[in-house]
């Protein structure tokens, strides 16, 4: 690289300059790639080398982009998109920009441009950016809740395949992963991860590898083995943390804390407050820790503070992902169930969040949030005393996850199941839950465990329901659930 630069080569200086800026972005040095890159725009405007100052310009905006570097982004993009108009290849323009707008959550115009950029490379016959720009088509779809993505993925990997293609194919296997376990194919999932972290460290992609370690991380919480989702989940963090990318580090920070909580470590998760704080650098950073907190707060019983720091995250969720600001109203319509009296007013509330959450497009796209949604309609209906349709509901979120592999979402559902049982026979509807104790095939996997429990408890409970009141049967079921 020195000798051409020193000798007035200075396309051969650009090119590498472009693949120092690649690599290095891949590896993790943001800044390494920052540097090369606007070093290698310079040597191709000395050069008037359009293509190494096209494909220069790409880079840095990338790796501006990686560091959430906004200032200066829109000028380098103009020049951009003149010198790949040019050049002949302004399809790489145009996946740059869907790029942009997806990051920031803007999928239907991030699709638009992905579509013309695929259009626009297969009539220029460039078999290698046509697939990059249909793999990123497939992912956004899915993001944004249209289900064909995930099919259109999976074409893309059969041709990838058939061409012999291997750059990229890291990329393709972990959206490919990630789109199984948000359809709640867990253990294809994990399978995916494992590959993917081989293949990233063959490579040294330090990024790539990090993004899987998370995916495993997740697989393994789905299926319930949280000791090793958090040990995976910190081997992530490691590189997050030297690689300085902040979204990640405060996103997965929160999903430690979550599972966290799920194993009933309070003090534990209380402890990762400290670091979202040491990164509360942005609104989307406040939104996250505010979500923590609120999930902290429940968990100790103090609900009313909790709802108050869920609102606020919601209100300061722009840039989240479109999974947590499902998960946080979800977190707010529990809370608001498990210690609200249920007047008229507050029913009408929790409906409306369950609603708004219905009306979310990509909703449909995650198997675990799809439970939880049915569970809560179902904790709402039996609450508001229509115990049988309450039952049939939890019901049928207990069979999206038995059809997945969603074991950590499954307890939680049966030992709501369990506490509805419960309360039906102590509060008069004794008749039903008789018919379920003496119909097994009302009961699946698990559930029939707690056969046994309910014919023991159908006496001694029958006592509870003697001249209750329904606020005050409200009331105990709500005890027994916070119990």
């Amino acid at each position: 690289m020195k000798f051409s630069e020193r000798i007035g080569d200075y396309a051969s200086y650009s090119d590498a300059l472009y693949l120092i800026s690649v690599v290095s972005r891949l590896l993790g040095n943001i800044e390494l790639s920052v540097r090369a890159s606007e070093r290698g725009v310079e040597a191709s405007r000395n050069s008037s080398y359009s293509e190494g100052l096209c494909m220069c310009l790409l880079s840095r905006i990338r790796a501006m982009e990686s560091r959430k570097e906004k200032e200066g982004i829109s000028t380098l993009l103009k020049e951009c998109e003149r010198v790949c108009l040019e050049t002949d290849i302004y399809y790489e323009y145009l996946r740059l920009l869907g790029d942009l707008k997806v990051s920031d959550f803007r999928y239907e115009e991030g699709i638009r441009l992905y579509d013309k950029a695929a259009d626009l490379a297969t009539r220029k016959g460039d078999k290698l950016s046509e697939l990059k720009c249909k793999f990123n088509l497939g992912v956004t779809k899915l993001a944004s809740g249209d289900l064909s993505g995930r099919g259109e993925l999976k074409e893309v990997m059969e041709e990838f395949q058939s061409k012999g293609y291997k750059l990229g194919m890291s990329v393709l296997l972990l959206n490919l992963g990630i789109s199984e376990l948000l359809f709640g194919e867990t253990k294809k999932a994990l399978d995916y991860s494992e590959r993917v972290i081989e293949i990233s460290k063959n490579m040294g992609d330090r990024i790539q590898e990090m993004r899987a370690l998370f995916l495993k991380a997740d697989a393994l919480y789905s299926l319930g083995k949280l000791d090793e989702a958090i040990a995976v989940m910190d081997e992530g963090l490691e590189i997050a943390f030297s690689t300085g990318d902040h979204r990640e580090i405060t996103t997965r920070l929160l999903m430690k804390g979550l599972i966290l909580l799920d194993k009933g470590e309070i003090k534990s998760a209380e402890e990762i407050l400290h670091t979202m704080r040491e990164y509360e650098k942005y609104e989307v950073d406040k939104s996250l820790l505010n979500f923590l907190i609120g999930k902290i707060e429940a968990e100790k019983g103090n609900y009313e503070i909790a709802e108050k720091y869920l609102r606020e995250a919601i209100e300061k969720c722009e840039g989240c992902s479109p999974r947590i600001i499902l998960m946080m109203k979800l977190s707010l319509a529990k809370t608001m169930l498990d210690y609200r009296e249920l007047r008229e007013d507050i029913r009408a509330n929790i409906s409306s969040v369950i609603e708004d959450i219905e009306g979310d497009p990509t909703v449909k796209r995650y198997a675990s949030i799809m439970a939880n949604l049915k569970l809560i309609r179902g904790l709402l209906s039996a609450l508001t005393e229509d115990y049988e349709h309450g039952e049939r509901l939890i019901l049928e979120a207990l069979s999206i996850c038995n059809e997945h592999d969603l074991i950590m979402t499954r307890e939680k559902i049966l030992e709501e199941l369990k506490i509805l049982r419960t309360y039906m026979i102590s509060h008069n509807v004794e008749s039903i839950v008789m018919d379920r104790i003496k119909d097994n095939e009302a009961f699946s996997g698990k559930a029939k465990e707690y056969l046994s429990m309910l014919t023991s408890q159908l006496f001694w409970v029958r006592d509870i329901r003697e001249k209750a009141t329904n606020i005050e049967k409200r009331k105990h079921w709500q005890s027994l659930r916070r119990a």
